[in-house]
């Protein structure tokens, strides 16, 4: 009987280990304390454990664990698969992961464009991508970027992929362009200077066999070459790419001497509407500048220009209450000569660009302003140039913005528009100037700070633009003008003058060049500048201007004189500011019905859509409202977490809160402006948002004041 008992405890204590019945096997426990961050996935993908943690039971992390399914492998069969963490002397762990077909990518329509010309743009125009269960998929990559040009012929494969999908693809063709041919060139090739083109003799065909194409060159016949050296002249035909050939120009010492002239260019910058005289703000107003400039135009007779840096429009109640079309009146009866593209042209959107350029009787320029589609296309109504002629001379204006100045813009609007760096492009027209249309005097008319008075500043790009053009033996530019950063400045940059005259109407800036020639043909250009106070140089009024405010009167939303409210102290910038913010936060919560009925704890506003430095006690007006908040930026309410929420408090951005936030389900509302939320450098201060188009920051300061609700700062 023991020599039995003695082999069963023996067998039992074989084989209850084994058996799992008991922990003498295993000193410790896996326990998986933070599943993987992918569970879910598709055929063909590869297996990841990230994310996973791992403990033991007294919750110390485990790490060199082994997986039944290593990192890295790619899964190939569909449905549920248990992974297993085992390591010795520990009970083991496991989890699932799910497996599913990868959906398939599926061209649901092609391009309008597949058939391509050498050299033209990729475009997706028309373009719609599905998966296979018939959902439109957006954010896909694809194998050839829009906006490339085509540099070889053939049939081209286009691939389709987006992550978690079967990968798709489309073709288009690229064909060879139709190319022309200078069958022969003109009799006359060798000139000296100041002889006029003759083209007699050429002859234009293409690689099909075509001969004696109608064209046109970028030399007119007759037009007197003024510039030494070897000079292209392109040839253009309708259809085709344009070609060239040159002709040598040689230096002519013979000829008129002493056949000196002046040109006088006048110039104003970031008016912002201020279209009424206030002398107190010193603002001189367009009925008196109007009078000053078109005197000095008269006195002048032909040698007068004059000119704009941009940001006209937007920030005065008579320009705002009818977008822009005041000034746009007013600057038709002065006799502008062009208009630079300014950031806050775009406030309202492109239409209303357009309809403020449809009324224009000048030019609206911007050589580097480009649809963001595809970082090519200049809108057709901009302009990159004009040429302006006074007193048998040519004048040359180049137009630009500043690099980047959509981050200037608010991104419902700016992010339609690429604006690269301006310096190349002002060089490539400044010679397009120089030899295709026989410039004597070229200037740079930018919506950029560009220089500081008595520096280089920001650069040497400036510089360089003072540089003489090997190809064309003249400076690239003979004067410089600036905007946007609303600064007097007037100075000399390698003796080439440059300008800018603040903001609101307060200067008005002069050049004047004195062009002189040895041989009657070729001028070079000296310049003077200075930027005059226009209050203290314009003193006469200019009724024609100032009728205008009767003609749109209309189109006033409200009387500019009526009060909103009585201030019993004065706010600076900042403190304006929050009280923005607040009448924003009052603004949601006292409409609920417009806004989704949130209520909102916070609010964030920029400062600098404050105008003005300091808003006095005593009556506040509805102008004094448009000059100091002109913006229409749409509120948007920002779905915020407590770390959001942290990130509003500590911006650069000024806040404002009724009370301590309070969260359902880990968020809050806030209440911004589309010019904050729109931009994707402030994406951490929220998680989503939605814009109120039909709401303004604007309009909740107005209602506000007029509630006579205590102001809380």
């Amino acid at each position: 009987m023991k020599i039995k008992q003695f082999f069963k405890c023996l067998i039992i204590s074989i084989l209850l280990p084994l058996s799992g019945c008991n922990n003498t096997r295993f000193s410790n426990t896996l326990i998986i304390n933070k599943q993987p961050d992918k569970v879910v996935y598709n055929v063909n993908e590869m297996f990841s454990t990230d994310g996973l943690v791992v403990v033991d039971k007294d919750g110390v992390e485990v790490e060199d664990y082994d997986c039944s399914i290593s990192r890295g492998t790619i899964l190939k069969k569909e449905g549920i698969r248990k992974v297993e963490l085992t390591k010795e002397d520990y009970k083991p762990a496991s989890f699932k992961i799910e497996i599913k077909k990868m959906p398939v990518l599926k061209v649901a329509q092609m391009p309008n464009k597949t058939t391509y010309k050498l050299g033209e743009y990729f475009t997706v125009d028309g373009l719609i991508i599905t998966s296979d269960g018939g959902e439109e998929v957006k954010d896909y990559n694809l194998s050839y970027r829009v906006g490339d040009a085509f540099t070889s012929i053939g049939e081209k494969t286009i691939n389709v992929t987006k992550e978690g999908y079967s990968a798709t693809s489309f073709k288009v063709v690229v064909e060879k362009d139709l190319e022309l041919v200078i069958n022969h060139l003109p009799n006359k090739t060798t000139y000296k200077v100041g002889d006029a083109f003759d083209s007699t003799g050429l002859s234009v065909g293409d690689n099909k066999g075509k001969t004696d194409l109608a064209y046109t060159l970028s030399i007119k016949d007759g037009d007197i070459l003024k510039y030494s050296g070897t000079i292209p002249v392109e040839v253009r035909v309708e259809g085709y790419a344009s070609i060239s050939f040159d002709i040598k120009v040689e230096k002519n010492s013979g000829g008129q001497t002493g056949n000196d002239k002046t040109i006088n260019v006048y110039y104003v910058n970031d008016t912002h509407g201020s279209f009424i005289r206030n002398t107190d703000d010193g603002e001189a107003g367009m009925a008196y500048i109007s009078s000053y400039l078109k005197d000095k135009k008269a006195d002048e007779d032909e040698n007068a220009i004059i000119l704009s840096g941009g940001d006209m429009f937007q920030g005065g109640v008579e320009s705002n209450d009818t977008r822009g079309h005041i000034m746009v009146d007013a600057m038709n009866i002065i006799g502008f000569d062009a208009m630079t593209l300014g950031n806050h042209e775009f406030d309202w959107g492109e239409d209303k660009i357009i309809s403020n350029q449809e009324m224009m009787d000048f030019p609206l320029l911007s050589c580097n302003t480009f649809y963001a589609n595809d970082k090519t296309t200049r809108p057709d109504w901009l302009e990159p140039f004009t040429v302006i002629e006074r007193d048998g001379l040519k004048i040359g204006i180049v137009g630009y913005a500043r690099a980047d100045m959509g981050s200037s813009i608010d991104a419902q609007y700016g992010s339609d528009f690429y604006f690269p760096s301006p310096f190349n492009y002002i060089k490539e027209y400044s010679r397009t100037l120089r030899l295709s249309y026989n410039c004597d005097l070229i200037l740079s008319v930018g919506h950029d700070e560009g220089l500081n008075n008595g520096d280089d500043g920001y650069g040497t790009s400036y510089y360089d633009l003072t540089q003489i053009d090997t190809q064309t033996g003249a400076r690239y530019v003979d004067g410089m003008m600036f905007a946007h950063d609303h600064y007097k400045k007037q100075g000399y940059c390698n003796e080439v003058p440059y300008m800018e005259t603040g903001c609101n109407g307060e200067n008005i800036g002069h050049m004047t060049f004195e062009l002189t020639s040895e041989d009657g043909i070729s001028y070079s250009a000296t310049g003077t500048v200075e930027v005059l106070n226009a209050v203290n140089n314009c003193r006469t009024e200019d009724k024609e201007i100032t009728d205008l405010v009767e003609k749109y009167k209309d189109e006033f939303l409200a009387d500019p004189d009526s009060v909103l409210r009585t201030f019993d102290q004065g706010y600076s910038k900042n403190q304006f500011t929050l009280v923005i913010c607040q009448a924003m936060v009052w603004f949601v919560n006292d409409n609920p019905d417009l806004f989704d009925n949130k209520t909102v704890y916070i609010a964030s506003h920029n400062t600098g859509g404050v105008r003005v430095d300091y808003i006095p006690q005593g009556d506040f007006t509805y102008r004094d409202l448009i000059k100091t908040t002109p913006f229409d930026n749409p509120l948007c309410l920002e779905k915020c977490n407590s770390r959001n929420v942290s990130r509003i408090r500590s911006s650069s951005n000024p806040s404002w809160e009724l009370c301590e936030p309070i969260y359902t389900d880990g968020y809050t509302n806030c209440v911004t402006i589309s010019y904050i939320a729109g931009k994707t450098s402030n994406s951490s201060q929220y998680t989503s948002y939605i814009q109120y188009d039909d709401y303004t920051a604007k309009l909740a300061l107005i209602r506000f004041l007029q509630s006579n609700e205590a102001i809380d700062i």
